[in-house]
């Protein structure tokens, strides 16, 4: 559907997601953008060309209606299979590479005792920005890297071996 506007992804959320109304933000950054954040998804809507690209996803798709829109931002649009985001290629042999004994974890800077208890981890999340390149790489431990999700990390004090 071509030609969407703000005001009716706007009704369209309080009609159809009126409890996810306060967390969703219609946001145009320009005027031949619309970005959809708050929920589960980001989702980038192109008026001129009526196409929705969910997530930085390379490939768009048509957007059928409003309601639409903000079923994919809430997570409940059902995306097209090919939507989906490829999973990562690569990662076990980052950390096979990485690992060593006596490595430290970057986010607790506990050593990681096996090579199975390690995780690679983004120092930037993909979901924040960072990119896949080795300098945002560092190892983790698998509960640490889960705990943190796509949040950025904060030390909370100076990390081991700094100068005081």
């Amino acid at each position: 559907m071509k030609n969407l506007t703000v005001e009716q992804i706007r009704e369209a959320i309080q009609e159809h997601a009126p409890t996810m109304a306060p967390k969703l933000e219609v946001w145009q950054p320009a005027y031949f953008h619309i970005q959809i954040r708050g929920g589960d998804f980001i989702v980038n809507y192109y008026p001129s060309k009526g196409t929705v690209y969910v997530n930085g996803a390379q490939h768009g798709f048509k957007a059928k209606s409003p309601r639409h829109l903000v079923l994919l931002a809430i997570g409940d649009g059902g995306m097209p299979q090919d939507m989906h985001r490829p999973r990562r290629k690569g990662m076990r042999s980052y950390r096979e590479r990485m690992y060593y004994p006596g490595v430290v974890c970057w986010l607790c800077h506990i050593p990681i005792a096996t090579i199975e208890e390690a995780s690679v981890e983004h120092k930037v999340p993909v979901s924040k920005g960072g990119s896949n390149r080795r300098d945002n790489l560092v190892l983790t431990h698998k509960h640490c890297n889960n705990a943190r999700g796509g949040k950025m990390h904060r030390h909370p004090g100076p990390r081991p071996g700094a100068l005081l």
